[in-house]
């Protein structure tokens, strides 16, 4: 065998024999010479009939190329082409073979970078694109589709000679590439890698987005002023007369109820999240009420850290439906709504400061009411009582020692009624005090169950209106357009309201309810911490004491008005038939009851639990006062280690690290700056402004829910109830 092959190699160098031919022989037997003696095989004849074999090769090696001028040559079967030198194998003929088996390797590699888009399988050509693309659909044109040999990997070579083979594969591959189906395919597969349907609707929203915000922004700006739904539509009508795109969708009453809703939810969702994000402190605010829909509600607050550098504030959290008004549903619900929100058990165990609500037994009952179960789950919280309710609870209590108050309370809800509900009597009262040139002030009712503020307007209004009450009365009882009964009426009033003792009782209600609603407005205030409200009960304690023996201004313009035996135009008289209001008892008793009162974190009828919650103040007051300036003794006087036992037992409760809170107490104390608080003693601070001194922000989502949800809007099917 090696003696043949260097036979074989020096008849190719002699004599340009084509080697090639014989290998084939060997690999391909469909193409094999017959067998014939060595003689024969290399005689002359042979020879010369071999080179016209190759000259009509090359002839049609030469046509098909000029046919298909970038068709790559190297898989032309030419003798000059092809070298036995090659050590480039031939493809196997088995079916697992990754190109047909009539290539090599390396033409098959330049018919991948000639034609991205081909593909084999089992030995068969098909196109990768053709493949991907399931139908031309709105692209078809006529005479264009996609070949079914391609899609399903079928196209082989055909012809009877290996030259023939390759000159059949060369043109059914040009053939597919120039067909409109491969071309619309891939057109639809470059189409496709650019997302274009995607950027159109990215252009498409990019183009609405500007008209979108303006419809969110129409329908927000509802929202922000309590108006109803029914006006979107036609303040978008108006924006679109000015020139503003609002394009041609979500105008309706029930888009905008359902973009409040969406940017509502997003904003509290954002503001939790941002909470929880930082681990903030929170103290609950709960209360009761029913809306004008007569639907019980409960109302929830957040007194809250968004930023451990900042002071905590209130949020406004949820709005729950209650069906019924036990302890156990409001706990139900409460939990429920918290969770909802990502206030889980572990998260509440953790940073639940407080809960502070109202007094009514369903809430602070010390059996069963919503902070016993509360105190139950999370023992180190603080309940607390709201002051402003306490406040209105010791004024309540006055008002049952002192009978002369009752009468007068008694007087003023007669004017609350006969005033407002007769506009009559409205008018004519406008009307006297426009000759008398004096503003009308709205009478209301005083001591109800509105806070004490409310009770100051209406006797400030009595008093500034005194001059023109008189003359509306002293007209009415002598209109003769008035039954007998309504002119006694008018003429009692008005003996009574001109009488000496009558001033005396106004003016120190004038006098005790002005230092009260003061009180009142300032534990209103978002910003108040519970040592400074208890530095301001003090102090309006010390000025009701104060009234006993040093007059205050109202009553001693009464006194002075007295002596002189009117008040203005109007003249006084004497009435000893008027229960009268004892002011030394009044104030005695509204100072006890404000003591008894305020200085607890929750006010009780019962003795055993009342002095437990004065214990568990006195203690909380001792402990928050060192950590305001205020408070401390002087520097001369303090003693070493002064107010670390009160930080350390504040730590634990509000579960912070005590060592590091107790050394920046240390460089406070010794800090000459007002301002200057040690950054590592702010989280203990911020824990002591989170218990809320009163649920004034409750009220105040009340008095919004009332704005939005009116007798009006409460209306089912146009029809009121």
């Amino acid at each position: 065998m090696p003696g043949l092959v260097a036979l074989f190699q020096h008849l190719d160098s002699s004599s340009n024999f084509d080697v090639m031919t014989v290998s084939m022989s060997l690999t391909h037997p469909q193409l094999a010479i017959p067998p014939r003696s060595l003689h024969d095989f290399f005689s002359k004849k042979n020879l010369i009939q071999k080179k016209k074999e190759a000259s009509s090769t090359e002839a049609a090696t030469s046509e098909a190329a000029t046919t298909s001028p970038e068709e790559p040559p190297e898989d032309v079967d030419n003798a000059s082409n092809v070298n036995c030198a090659s050590n480039v194998p031939l493809a196997s003929s088995s079916s697992s073979s990754p190109f047909p088996d009539i290539w090599t390797e390396e033409m098959w590699r330049r018919k991948e970078d000639a034609y991205p888009w081909i593909d084999c399988k089992a030995g068969k050509l098909g196109c990768k694109v053709c493949t991907s693309i399931s139908d031309l659909s709105v692209f078809k044109t006529q005479g264009s589709r996609l070949a079914d040999e391609w899609r399903s990997y079928t196209v082989t070579y055909s012809g009877k000679d290996k030259s023939g083979m390759l000159t059949s594969l060369r043109k059914k591959i040009i053939k597919h590439k120039e067909s409109n189906g491969h071309t619309t395919a891939q057109r639809i597969q470059e189409n496709a890698k650019k997302e274009t349907l995607e950027k159109v609707c990215d252009n498409m929203n990019a183009s609405k987005l500007k008209a979108t915000c303006a419809v969110f922004r129409s329908a927000y700006y509802l929202a922000q002023n309590d108006r109803p739904f029914l006006d979107n539509y036609g303040l978008l009508e108006l924006q679109h007369e000015n020139g503003v795109d609002i394009g041609i969708g979500l105008h309706s009453r029930y888009s905008a109820s359902q973009i409040v809703d969406h940017i509502s939810s997003e904003m509290r969702k954002k503001a939790c999240q941002r909470i929880q994000a930082i681990e903030g402190k929170v103290s609950i605010l709960i209360d009761e009420s029913t809306s004008l829909g007569c639907k019980t509600t409960l109302i929830v607050y957040l007194k809250c850290e968004t930023d451990k550098s900042c002071e905590p504030h209130f949020m406004f959290l949820d709005l729950i439906e209650l069906p019924d008004q036990r302890a156990d549903t409001i706990m139900q619900h409460l939990l429920k709504c918290l969770q909802g929100h990502g206030f889980d058990d572990a998260y509440l165990k953790k940073h639940l400061i407080s809960f502070a609500s109202d007094g009514a037994s369903v809430m602070l009952g010390r059996k069963a009411g919503v902070a016993k179960q509360l105190s139950e789950l999370y023992p180190n919280i603080i309940t607390w009582h709201c002051l402003n309710h306490r406040l209105e609870l010791a004024v309540g209590d006055t008002v049952s020692d002192v009978s002369g108050v009752n009468h007068f309370q008694a007087f003023m809800d007669k004017l609350y009624t006969l005033y407002s509900r007769s506009p009559l009597n409205q008018r004519e009262l406008a009307e006297c005090a426009a000759d008398l040139h004096k503003q009308i002030g709205k009478i209301g009712r005083v001591l109800s169950t509105r806070w004490v503020a409310s009770s100051y307007r209406t006797v400030s209004a009595v008093w500034n209106n005194f001059e023109s009450l008189c003359a509306h009365f002293s007209f009415a009882k002598t209109d003769e357009k008035r039954s007998a009964n309504d002119r006694k009426l008018y003429e009692g009033l008005l003996k009574r309201l001109t009488s000496k003792q009558f001033l005396l009782d106004l003016a120190l209600m004038c006098d005790t309810l002005n230092e009260l609603a003061l009180l009142s407005e300032c534990l209103q205030k978002r910003t108040t911490s519970v040592a400074y409200a208890d530095k301001l009960i003090h102090r309006s304690i010390r000025f009701i004491n104060g009234l006993g023996e040093r007059p205050g201004t109202k009553v001693l313009a009464a006194e002075n008005a007295i002596s002189e035996g009117r008040l203005g135009t109007v003249v006084l008289t004497d009435n000893s038939e008027i229960v009268t209001i004892n002011r030394q008892q009044f104030l005695r008793s509204l100072s006890n009851n404000l003591s008894h009162r305020m200085f607890t974190t929750a006010s009780s009828r019962g003795a055993a639990s009342q002095a437990q919650s004065d214990t568990d103040y006195v203690h909380l007051l001792a402990q928050l006062k060192v950590l305001e300036r205020d408070n401390w003794p002087p520097a001369q006087t303090m003693p070493p280690g002064y107010g670390e036992v009160q930080v350390s037992e504040l730590c634990q409760r509000f579960r912070l690290p005590t060592v590091s809170a107790i050394n920046a107490f240390r460089d406070f104390v010794e800090s000459t700056v007002d301002d200057a608080t040690p950054a590592e003693l702010r989280p203990l601070m911020n824990c002591t402004r989170l218990i809320p001194c009163s649920t004034a922000e409750c009220e105040r989502g009340f008095s919004q829910m009332n704005l939005i949800i009116t007798p009006t809007g409460c209306w089912l099917n146009g029809y009121p109830p």
